[in-house]
């Protein structure tokens, strides 16, 4: 019986002999499963990665917004007691 020789051009690239070519063709699905489920758990990883980017966009966004309604407070308070604090310097100098 003469062993049968396929070359397989599926990453890594190899000789198989003695296998059918039903065999060779089974190998080649498994890999390609392999590799299919190896890219969806790449997709998920990096799926994750930007659900966490955004989370951290949104509570930075919430902090800038929670300092500069802070600001603003502060700086109307400061705007309405300028009259004040102006007039109390002038009766200082005089």
């Amino acid at each position: 019986m003469y062993a049968v020789c396929v070359l397989v051009t599926f990453y890594p690239l190899r000789v198989h002999c003695g296998k059918t070519p039903l065999q060779d063709l089974k190998d080649l699905s498994h890999r390609h499963v392999d590799l299919c489920k190896e890219l969806i758990h790449h997709q998920h990883l990096q799926h994750q990665g930007w659900r966490t980017v955004v989370a951290n966009l949104e509570d930075t966004r919430q902090a800038l917004i929670d300092q500069a309604d802070k600001f603003s407070d502060w700086f109307t308070s400061l705007l309405n007691k300028k009259h004040a604090h102006v007039d109390m310097l002038h009766r200082c100098v005089m």
